[in-house]
């Protein structure tokens, strides 16, 4: 068997007490903890871990191809950071945590998904049959289903180009003779759905 010299056995000792490199502590991932967003929120509690930390932090949000700078903060010993209060914006791109004097590169982003807020009752007239509908966000479609049971009644896809608007016909749909109460809500086509609003139709 062939043993390795000594300059050999040497250079692995050398290799083995090497320390990480400085760098790969930097670009470690800073992680933003998933933000608990409800329904009336403005704001948002931008915390998380910082794996190499205690350093200087900077939180960016994405707006299309660009980075705006948010805020800074410096992580504790324990790895612990907070930015403080974020706003909400309704066309909310993404966020991203970086070490201080370093831009996001597009990688490991936080996105927050807004809650869909509930479709309007604008006016129901003297008929409870006939109701007028009002989308908070143009996309996606309103969902009417029987209360009771679930069962899917109708659909009406959103037309963003139209007012906004719609009347809705119970009786003319043919619901109005098969469910006394009926749950309205708003489906988004990357699946979230709002709150359900529940309409008592007219005794048939």
């Amino acid at each position: 068997m062939r043993y390795p010299n000594r300059r050999t056995l040497a250079m692995i000792a050398l290799g083995l007490a090497l320390p990480t490199l400085p760098g790969a502590a930097q670009d470690a991932d800073v992680l933003l903890d998933p933000p608990a967003i409800e329904n009336n929120d403005l704001t948002f509690r931008a915390t998380g871990m910082d794996p190499a930390a205690p350093r200087r932090l900077t939180l960016w949000r994405s707006e299309g191809s660009m980075f705006r700078r948010l805020a800074s903060a410096r992580s504790d010993s324990r790895g612990s950071f907070d930015f403080g209060e974020q706003p909400i914006l309704p066309s909310e791109g993404s966020f991203h945590v970086t070490r201080e004097g370093r831009r996001p590169d597009g990688s490991r982003p936080t996105r927050i998904l807004l809650p869909v807020p509930s479709p309007v009752i604008l006016s129901s007239g003297v008929d409870p049959n006939e109701i007028e509908i009002a989308p908070a966000l143009f996309a996606g479609e309103i969902q009417v289903r029987d209360a009771a049971n679930g069962q899917l009644l109708l659909r009406h896809a959103i037309d963003a180009t139209a007012t906004g608007r719609w009347t809705l016909d119970f009786e003319q749909a043919g619901i109005s003779s098969r469910s006394g109460v009926v749950s309205i809500d708003h489906l988004l086509p990357d699946g979230r759905r709002s709150r359900s609003i529940l309409w008592r139709l007219a005794d048939p």
